[in-house]
């Protein structure tokens, strides 16, 4: 009876370790999913934001249209021709503020490539010194061996040992 509860609680304790095991599964794929609308989510902003700009910039450029338009047509409406100028001015701010974003948004790219390039640069002056230190050690080891005497002819002094051998 001992044995059949004591497996009992095995049994049991291994039934909640899957069931947590399956919960944090559960757990991990909810959290990529949130992971991933959010990611489309950015998409779908930056998206909405590209729209904006492009309306902003196309309604900039219809009230500047409207304003020169007003102004040739309606001199006698002066109320309305300063409204219609207003609303330009307004268009053409926000078409501004907008370029100045996208201007802003290019040098910061121009940086990241300006960084990314000095990076590599850094790398291959790095690896080019590298290259150079063993060059210079090896040349280094070459002087640190002692040279065989010059030999006369007359002694066996100086010579190599491949040469001895064909002797």
């Amino acid at each position: 009876a001992q044995e059949a509860e004591e497996l009992r609680a095995k049994e049991a304790e291994e039934a909640q370790k899957a069931k947590e095991t399956e919960e944090l599964r559960a757990k991990e794929a909810e959290e990529a999913k949130k992971a991933k609308e959010a990611e489309e989510a950015h998409q779908a902003e930056e998206l909405r934001k590209a729209e904006e700009a492009k309306q902003a910039e196309e309604e900039a450029k219809r009230h500047a249209q409207e304003a020169e338009k007003a102004l040739a047509e309606e001199k006698a409406r002066k109320k309305a021709e300063v409204e219609q100028a207003k609303r330009a001015e307004e268009a053409r701010r926000r078409a501004e503020q907008m370029k100045r974003a996208e201007e802003e948004r290019k040098e910061t790219e121009e940086e990241a490539k300006r960084a990314e390039t000095l990076r590599q640069e850094e790398l291959a002056l790095k690896k080019q010194a590298e290259e150079q230190a063993k060059l210079e050690e090896a040349r280094k080891a070459q002087e640190e061996q002692p040279e065989a005497p010059a030999s006369d002819g007359d002694s066996d002094e100086g010579i190599s040992a491949a040469d001895a051998i064909v002797i």
